[in-house]
């Protein structure tokens, strides 16, 4: 898959609601993403948002979120 890709895949899977949770499977697609175009200021910054967004059961803490923020920053200051 392409950047643009992962991004198209990971916008059709955003909650629509602010009560909605995110699938583990969205977040464990935003781990691949950012594995495969790890230069990707933006799909760091949608890991940390999903990470944030998550349910109880996300296996990434709000430090793994502030972690990719801080990788965007890095890959675009």
């Amino acid at each position: 898959m392409t950047k643009g890709d992962y991004i198209s895949a990971l916008r059709s899977r955003w909650p629509r609601r602010h009560t909605d949770d995110v699938a583990l499977e969205t977040i464990a697609l935003a781990n691949a993403a950012v594995n495969a175009c790890p230069m990707s200021a933006r799909l760091w910054v949608m890991r940390g948002n999903l990470i944030q967004l998550g349910s109880e059961d996300c296996p990434h803490s709000l430090d793994d979120a502030r972690a990719s923020y801080r990788r965007a920053v890095e890959v675009d200051p």
